[in-house]
């Protein structure tokens, strides 16, 4: 079907054309993947077509051409939303049909209209009793989908449960009457009458998706249920000798000739160096500006120009396309969006990826990008800003900048530590650099951390420089760091707090320095009246209304019959296990409690609860109201006395260091008396 007869078509099922939608229906069919132009043309003509999404989903043509579109990757909103109704069309006798379409990502742009589809052929077939393989745990059974909570089980060795997202993000699914339901029903010793790489091709064929390393499911099937492992390994090598024979290459698009970001980075792969003619740079830019603003198309984008930067070395016909491409260009748009590209590019796809976004947004944008790598991605890099700066002195004060502003992650700060550069003024607070190991991290940015705390707690000269070298301000800064951080765990605590005295033995005295204790009688707990009338009618809802609904919901499903297998009994079960909780926990708390509004308290000099306190921090002033047991409101500053930051500042006095949750010190600056504002809030509400 020609470009022509495409929008011809799409033009008459626009205007209700029957036999143009059986031609559209059967071009769309026999396609495989489209020309950008093609694309274009359908990502325009569909939201007309399908712009009532449950009439479409409604009608058998419309909803295939919906499907068809989203297999060939046609991403607008309109395709997703028909597909959506049809979902819940077709799946209506499932318990959630909201939580399949949820489940299948259909609704969320971020994911590829293309992994929606396959998803959805996933869901078609995935019951009970299916066989699934997870690259994790191996081959196992579905034992049970529960549509109320979306959970499904699978018995591996051990048994699993995952979301059904997670199911259809990382189960392969077993198709009814495949090789492999065959090979899972045979009973008795049995060998194959084919060779390996036949077998294997009929067992990845067998799944959704396919899969593509099939050796350990092959294994898995058959050993040792059907074949001794021996048996299996001669019959294997047997085979595979005579699968190696040289198989002529089908004709594959080259990087010239590609017609997708998809298609050249596979034309790429190998290539050392390119240098196309003006007309392919043209081509080339094509492709890109119509991937640039598809946020399905980013991670093709981010690949597709980290290949082409390494294979022209940063040619200036390249610069010069990076120039005309749009600045929100989805892949660079933001620096998160760059950072989370880069977690499925190769190191070498990396640095050309980081080179074009330098390129791209200028060397002020790409700085924070810089503050956000993690570790293993740093040295690239130094390379980039090396052949455009000479040196690093920009990056490191950059690193020293993001330490003092408590914007660096660990990463930057042990990269700056080797250089072994600027030193004295970038590691002489320990309270910036416990603030930076207060930060969460995850995947990629574990290690680092890992790395910056083995210096603080095992590296004497990072001890040291700490300490500002023997300085007895820098001593004193560490100490206090070290005896009021949450970071660290006690253990670690008392080891720094030794190495540091053998480091610097005068350190003795401040160490053994003990806090000045306010005597005071033990905190009464305390609430204001508001919290507690808040909490009664929680409890009377519960007690009056939902508890005996519940029990209704248990009969109702008891009469379902099998216990077993009855997910309304099971859920109901469950609602009632967290009703009576909830209930023992409000009746404990109201017993032990008192009312106030915190009116009569006068505060004094010192910090109780019913005190508002003003403290300084990081060169601000910020004011707290500490208040009773259930009244936080961390929106309003209404600090809780037993929280953390509450504890902090229970005792203190005008001028006193109060030690902040993320390990910062901050200054009583004043105390003083609740507003009649938050007071007034505090009593209770008029009937």
């Amino acid at each position: 079907m020609t470009i022509d007869e495409l929008e011809a078509n799409i033009l008459g099922v626009a205007e209700n054309d029957s036999a143009a939608i059986a031609k559209l229906l059967e071009g769309l069919a026999q396609q495989k993947a489209l020309e950008a132009a093609e694309n274009s043309a359908l990502a325009e003509g569909l939201p007309v077509i399908l712009e009532d999404p449950d009439a479409a989903a409604a009608n058998p043509q419309l909803r295939d051409l919906a499907l068809h579109a989203a297999r060939l990757g046609v991403d607008v909103m309109a395709v997703r939303d028909t597909i959506a109704a049809s979902v819940r069309k077709e799946h209506g006798d499932y318990p959630d049909p909201a939580g399949l379409i949820k489940a299948s990502a259909v609704l969320d742009s971020k994911i590829d209209i293309r992994v929606v589809r396959q998803r959805l052929e996933i869901i078609k077939i995935f019951r009970e009793d299916s066989i699934v393989w997870h690259n994790s745990f191996g081959l196992g059974t579905v034992t049970e989908i529960d549509g109320f909570s979306d959970l499904v089980s699978v018995k591996f060795q051990t048994r699993q449960t995952f979301s059904m997202a997670q199911s259809l993000a990382t189960l392969f699914v077993a198709k009814p009457a495949s090789k492999v339901a065959e090979l899972s029903g045979r009973i008795g010793s049995w060998k194959p009458e084919v060779e390996a790489k036949e077998l294997d091709e009929q067992i990845g064929a067998s799944f959704l998706p396919r899969i593509g390393k099939v050796g350990p499911v092959t294994a898995s099937l058959i050993v040792p249920r059907l074949m001794a492992k021996r048996d299996y390994d001669e019959w294997r090598n047997a085979k595979l000798a005579t699968a190696s024979k040289a198989v002529a290459p089908k004709a594959e698009r080259t990087w010239d000739n590609a017609r997708s970001l998809e298609e050249l980075i596979i034309g790429l792969d190998g290539v050392d160096s390119i240098e196309p003619d003006e007309e392919k740079q043209a081509h080339i830019l094509t492709l890109f500006n119509f991937a640039a603003r598809k946020p399905m198309n980013k991670q093709f984008f981010a690949t597709a120009m980290g290949r082409l930067w390494l294979a022209t070395g940063g040619a200036d016909w390249q610069k010069e396309m990076i120039g005309a491409l749009p600045q929100d260009s989805i892949a660079w748009s933001s620096h998160e969006e760059v950072i989370d590209v880069i977690k499925k590019l190769s190191a070498k796809e990396v640095v050309g990826w980081l080179n074009a976004v330098f390129q791209a947004r200028g060397r002020e944008w790409f700085d924070v990008v810089i503050i956000l790598l993690p570790a293993r991605l740093l040295s690239g890099v130094e390379g980039i800003l090396k052949a455009y700066d000479g040196d690093l002195q920009d990056m490191q004060r950059l690193a020293i900048d993001s330490i003092r502003r408590g914007t660096a992650n660990a990463d930057i700060v042990v990269w700056l530590w080797k250089q072994k550069a600027h030193r004295e003024t970038a590691f002489s607070n320990p309270i910036a650099i416990f603030r930076v190991l207060n930060k969460p991290a995850k995947g990629d940015y574990i290690k680092a951390r890992r790395d910056l705390l083995k210096l603080v707690v095992d590296d004497q000269s990072f001890q040291k420089r700490l300490m500002r070298d023997g300085d007895e301000a820098g001593i004193s800064a560490l100490v206090k760091t070290t005896k009021n951080t949450q970071v660290l765990n006690k253990g670690e605590q008392q080891s720094l707090l030794v190495k540091i005295c053998r480091i610097y033995p005068e350190a003795r005295e401040i160490v053994e320095e003990r806090r000045k204790i306010v005597a005071r009688r033990p905190m009464d707990k305390k609430s204001s009246f508001a919290s507690i009338q808040q909490r009664q009618a929680e409890l009377k809802d519960i007690v009056e209304k939902r508890i005996p609904a519940n029990i209704r919901q248990i009969s109702l499903a008891r009469s379902y019959g099998d216990l077993r297998e009855n997910a309304e009994f099971k859920a109901a079960k469950e609602e009632q296990r967290l009703l009576r909780s909830r209930q023992e926990e409000l009746e404990r708390g109201l017993k032990t409690v008192q009312g106030t509004d915190f009116s009569e308290v006068i505060p004094g000099d010192i910090v109780i609860p019913g005190a508002s306190i003003t403290i300084k921090l990081e060169g601000k002033d910020v004011t707290y109201h500490i208040v009773g047991l259930w009244d936080s409101d961390p929106k309003r500053h209404l600090i809780s006395f037993d929280t953390p930051l509450g504890k902090a500042m229970m005792g203190k006095k005008i001028g006193d260091d109060v030690v902040m949750p993320t390990g910062a010190t901050a200054t009583v600056k004043g105390i003083a008396k609740l507003t009649e504002e938050i007071t007034a809030s505090l009593r209770l509400a008029e009937a």
